[in-house]
């Protein structure tokens, strides 16, 4: 077989072994990638959609909490044709709002921006069995007395200039308006079958559908095997042979916390994949036109690439049987025509390159000198990069022994703070006692660490045939190990002075606690120690005369009698500590402590509390709670039965607090009578 067809042969081996396998892969690869990418350009559409109906139903909610606020809806006996004009103009600012509509408390309606059934009473729809004075603000999707259609609600509850119930303010806007926040690219249809859209709720029932309306709140979405994957993913999707279907879960969006809504897009599948289809067969044609190519090139270049090197072959075999003379003159102009030339210079040019020979002969000794010269300054960097190394590990090993000691140290603390907890939990008092002598009674305790600078104690005192009942709530200086130092201090000595000095009186306990903190913690000699004492706040029960005795120091009591909250202030004093006269002064004024008495009936309910619930910041924005917003809530949750208001008021106080830290120790007593 000649060079020529060894050489066609050749390439076009050459060609097919590398060119095939890559088109394969290639068509596979891209395949693989396009399916993936259109699959999860799909699924990611979806989740957008879900979030801009989440920000439509938040602009909603926003748009009838700010109806809510309108001062003509919100002054009692308004025109009717003013309030009318107010629905009216609103309903003009945005177009989505099919009517609005304004109602009694009792659900008559008083102005319609349709005018429909204006004087009648509505029925108790959901939206307005879940409207209250808890939950002022609601939605749902029901069919509309009114309009006659399945429409989205958004109701709020209006409350006049003293933030008493008025009415209710009701906006409509029509479930197909939902198909407008859908992205429009999400709809797109090149091959003419419609993209089925279906808005579910968290059971499964349809909620809105764009080709299936009939079914919206009548049904359950049909495939279950999308229902069961909403329970265990927020989004994806599911691929059978014909469709494609694409899922979401509501994640709510800024206050709005959704109502576990889902969102499912059906796509054909062979929609989704027609680019795939269309990149594939734009791959097969180059591939068919680059092997056309490659054939003609291949024929080409082997007749150019072998006939020079036969005529080549035929002089190297004269120059080889000794024709020194024998030329042939190669009309290239590359290595083919460099080739012939040294062939017919190859005999005088042989002992030219001996005389080579022995210069690179030199040359290599002289390279050999230098690299032995770059092995030894690389042995050198070698070594002192080794030397670093030993100091890297030295320092990683005192880093390690440190972090062990701190860890150990950590350990050690905590188990201590750990073991002090129970030290103080012990102390506390039982609530046995409360049991004896009162109807009902709570203690919100919420330590900001592990121990607590403030603490609650009560003792009963029997002398002759009188019985007492002493209780204290009191809130140290500072929180954390130095706060509840101080107040094992203070319960003791409060079991001390009642128990062992037999008083009564709230201002003589209090002021006996007072010269006996300053006494165990030597500040009438060092004035430096200022800053140790506490706020206490102690009432004295005569069980026989149902009598309070109440006395404060820094600290107030609130009693409710007959729904009224009464406020009684205790001496702004501490008890314990330094005062400013003595420690820059050196004066000693005496304190003054008030008792203060008062009858109490049953179902009378007292309040003592330390300063952390009312001063924890939080809310909208970031503030303190503040003493008028601790009196509201006392007041208006005092009718209920005190182990429901413990859970109220753990529930306003994690409501109010948020994302905030919590700043200070909290402690509030409710005791009734």
């Amino acid at each position: 077989m000649s060079l020529y067809i060894k050489f066609v042969l050749l390439s076009l081996f050459i060609m097919l072994s590398s060119t095939l396998p890559l088109a394969y892969f290639a068509d596979q690869e891209a395949k693989a990638v396009l399916k993936e990418q259109a699959l999860k350009d799909a699924a990611v559409k979806t989740a957008n959609n879900l979030d801009n109906i989440d920000r439509f139903i938040h602009q909603r909610i926003s748009d009838i909490k700010s109806m809510a606020q309108n001062p003509m809806l919100r002054t009692p006996q308004a025109d009717i044709t003013l309030v009318n004009q107010q629905l009216e103009a609103f309903q003009q600012l945005n177009e989505l709002y099919y009517s609005i509509s304004f109602f009694t408390i009792d659900r008559v309606r008083l102005a319609d921006t349709k005018g429909n059934a204006i004087g009648q009473q509505h029925s108790a729809t959901l939206y307005w069995q879940k409207l209250s004075a808890n939950n002022p603000f609601v939605m749902d999707i029901s069919r509309s007395e009114s309009v006659g259609k399945i429409v989205i609600h958004f109701a709020a509850l209006v409350r006049d200039f003293n933030n008493r119930p008025t009415g209710v303010v009701v906006s409509r806007v029509l479930i197909d308006k939902l198909y407008e926040v859908f992205e429009d690219n999400t709809l797109e249809n090149k091959s003419k079958q419609p993209v089925k859209v279906d808005l579910v709720d968290s059971v499964g029932i349809i909620m809105y559908s764009n080709h299936s309306p009939e079914k919206v709140l009548q049904d359950y979405y049909p495939q279950k095997e999308i229902l069961t994957l909403l329970q265990q993913a927020s989004e994806g999707y599911l691929e059978d042979k014909q469709q494609v279907y694409f899922f979401a879960k509501e994640k709510g969006y800024l206050t709005y916390k959704g109502n576990h809504w889902a969102l499912v897009l059906t796509i054909q599948a062979n929609q989704i994949f027609m680019p795939i289809q269309y990149i594939r067969q734009r791959l097969f044609s180059w591939f068919f036109v680059t092997l056309l190519g490659g054939v003609a090139i291949a024929f080409l270049v082997a007749h150019r690439f072998t006939l020079p090197i036969v005529m080549l072959s035929k002089i190297a075999k004269r120059i080889g049987e000794g024709d020194w003379d024998a030329t042939y003159q190669v009309k290239t102009h590359d290595e083919i025509r460099i080739l012939g030339v040294q062939l017919q210079r190859m005999a005088q040019r042989l002992k030219l390159k001996l005389e080579e020979l022995s210069k690179l002969n030199t040359q290599l000794n002289e390279s050999n000198l230098y690299l032995e010269d770059r092995v030894r300054q690389i042995n050198e960097q070698k070594h002192q990069i080794e030397l670093k190394n030993d100091q890297i590990a030295l320092q990683h090993t005192q880093l390690a022994q440190a972090l062990s000691e701190i860890q150990y140290k950590n350990k050690q603390i905590t188990e201590s703070l750990e073991y002090a907890r129970r030290i103080q939990e012990s102390m506390l008092p039982s609530d046995k006692l409360l049991q004896e002598f009162f109807q009902d009674y709570f203690i919100y305790f919420r330590p900001l660490t592990a121990v607590s600078g403030d603490f609650y104690w009560f003792e009963k005192i029997e002398q002759t045939d009188k019985t007492y009942f002493v209780i204290a709530v009191a809130d140290c200086t500072g929180h954390g190990v130095p706060g509840a130092i101080l107040s094992m201090l203070g319960s003791n000595l409060l079991t001390q002075i009642t128990q062992h000095n037999q008083l009564i009186d709230p201002a003589a306990i209090l002021l006996k606690l007072n010269a006996e903190i300053k006494y165990a913690l030597n500040q009438e000699r060092n004035y430096n120690n200022n800053q140790d004492g506490m706020e206490v706040a102690l009432l004295v029960f005569d069980v026989n005369q149902r009598q309070v005795h109440f006395a404060g120091g820094g600290r107030p009591l609130y009693f409710v009698h007959d729904a009224q909250l009464f406020t009684i202030e205790g001496d702004k004093i501490t008890i314990g500590g330094v005062s400013w006269e003595q420690r820059y002064l050196g004066a000693k004024k005496p304190i003054h402590i008030e008792t203060h008495t008062l009858s109490y009936t049953p179902g009378d309910t007292f309040y003592l509390f330390t300063d952390g619930y009312k001063d924890q910041f939080g809310g909208e924005k970031g503030r303190k709670m503040g003493t008028d917003r601790f009196k509201k809530h006392v007041l208006a949750n005092s009718s209920l039965m005190l182990t429901q208001q413990y859970t109220e008021f753990d529930r306003f106080f994690k409501q109010w607090r948020g994302q905030e830290d919590q700043i200070d120790d909290v402690l509030v007593l409710g005791l009734r009578c």
